[in-house]
């Protein structure tokens, strides 16, 4: 089993942002279940708040539930999506065993079991009981996704199944659906295919054919549903242990077959994808490689209409904090992501799903823009959860619990307007975010909140849902 744990920000790295923020925390602090936070719209943003942010939205009250607590480890990585009929479906990892430590090649690393759980909330009401859908085991979190099909049905891409040769625990790509209860299958676990492009099917042949080798895939999964049809991409990363097996991987997708979208040139994270009003599929994902020049250091997008794939690079953002948040509204399309050498949150538009424009300062406000999730609300306009990490601290990246926020963020009249939605004074709130629109208008941020017990010791992380009412 490898030790080489993947590029991706998973439980560990998060673990070492958070270390001084839990342990410094005091007290234990309730969940706030059924609490509302009022805005008077008046909340102020920092003096260094970025171009065009100003206060708050419009003035609305936030109702904070929680949908799993206790002594748990849950709500890493969770993934939103509205279904046909309006339920809102959310998926996500909760921590169940570590295994121990396993070697291959010579390199260290540990498998963690993790549940990946669904819960829904339909016509506003509470989110359902979460359920179990399968149980993996993997070397770290590297991101799943929800879709609902035609029918309503909710569908949850995720890596797991099969251990590599080289690598720990679960390393195939595989879709899970729901019927009378949850169905899943492989849909590739090797990732030996045909690129789409000719200049990367020369290079993966210059490269000694890397972009068939290994049979590491799954990681950053992307899920819609195409002419009725699911479609996931996904990256393959090889063998999944050395360094060129990261800075050579693939984009991989399964739309009716396999094939290779972005080969041998180190891309795939944090890929995600949707639909738009002309039926196109869209994709973004992000490649830190800058030895690839114009095929690497960036946010790449491609785009798939009439049969055929286009791609372009829209962004050189080269280091990035966890996810690419991707949505759309018609034909426009929105990008979101943490910039984290600057600590800014930075937000692309394209008003035609072809041409992009200039990047946008969401919030500069001290760390921020953490772990971010964009949705458009009803006339179009986008919005962001995310989180804000503190006050900036040259040389650290601890989130003090008596300064960061869940924080909600819109743009109205060519200006981006912020509030903090939850700030829980002894814990840290949206480590991890999920934002959608409500049947009424409104939002709904999924998120997951970390609390320290000093009494046992222990550390709790708890999901929970902040809605907007007016």
């Amino acid at each position: 089993m490898s030790a080489v744990l993947s590029d991706g920000r998973g439980e560990r790295d998060l673990l070492m942002s958070m270390k001084t923020t839990i342990l410094a925390a005091a007290l234990l602090v309730g969940c706030g279940d059924g609490t509302t936070t009022p805005n008077d719209g008046s909340t102020p943003v920092g003096a260094d708040a970025g171009p065009g942010l100003d206060a708050a939205p419009a003035p609305m009250t936030w109702q904070i539930d929680s949908i799993e607590a206790g002594d748990v480890s849950s709500g890493w990585q969770p993934s939103i999506a509205v279904a046909p009929n309006g339920t809102i479906g959310v998926a996500y990892f909760r921590k169940k065993d570590d295994l121990g430590v396993c070697m291959r090649m010579a390199s260290l690393g540990a498998v963690a079991q993790w549940d990946i759980l669904y819960t829904s909330s339909m016509g506003g009401g509470a989110f359902s009981t979460p359920e179990l859908v399968t149980t993996v085991e993997i070397i770290n979190m590297s991101g799943l996704s929800l879709a609902f099909d035609p029918a309503g049905q909710p569908s949850i891409a995720l890596m797991g199944g099969m251990e590599g040769m080289m690598r720990c625990g679960g390393t195939d790509i595989v879709l899970a659906t729901k019927g009378a209860g949850w169905t899943l299958r492989t849909l590739d676990g090797n990732g030996a295919s045909t690129p789409v492009f000719p200049e990367d099917a020369a290079a993966c042949a210059a490269a000694q054919n890397v972009c068939n080798q290994g049979d590491s895939v799954g990681e950053w999964p992307a899920l819609v549903y195409h002419g009725g049809a699911p479609v996931v991409a996904y990256r393959d990363i090889h063998y999944g242990w050395a360094m060129n097996d990261f800075d050579k991987s693939d984009v991989e997708i399964s739309m009716g077959g396999l094939s290779t979208l972005d080969a041998s040139w180190g891309g795939g994270t944090f890929t995600s994808m949707v639909v738009d009003a002309q039926d196109r599929v869209q994709l973004v994902h992000h490649n830190k490689f800058r030895e690839n020049r114009a095929h690497g250091s960036g946010i790449f997008a491609a785009t798939y209409a009439n049969g055929a794939w286009t791609r372009k690079k829209i962004s050189d953002e080269t280091v990035i904090g966890y996810r690419l948040t991707f949505a759309s509204t018609g034909n426009k399309l929105g990008l979101a992501y943490h910039a984290s050498e600057a600590l800014k949150l930075r937000y692309l538009e394209s008003a035609d799903g072809d041409t992009w424009g200039n990047e946008e300062v969401v919030d500069q406000t001290g760390n921020t823009g953490l772990t971010p999730s964009l949705a458009f609300d009803p006339a179009g306009a986008p919005a962001i959860a995310y989180h804000s990490c503190g006050p900036f601290v040259p040389g650290s990246t601890d989130c003090p619990q008596d300064k960061d926020a869940l924080r909600y963020a819109s743009k109205s009249s060519g200006r981006w307007k912020s509030v903090d939605v939850e700030t829980s004074r002894g814990g840290v709130d949206g480590n991890f975010t999920a934002l959608a629109f409500g049947s009424d208008g409104l939002p709904v941020i999924v998120f997951q909140a970390t609390y320290f017990d000093p009494m046992s010791g222990l550390v709790s992380r708890h999901l929970k849902v902040a809605r907007g009412r007016p």
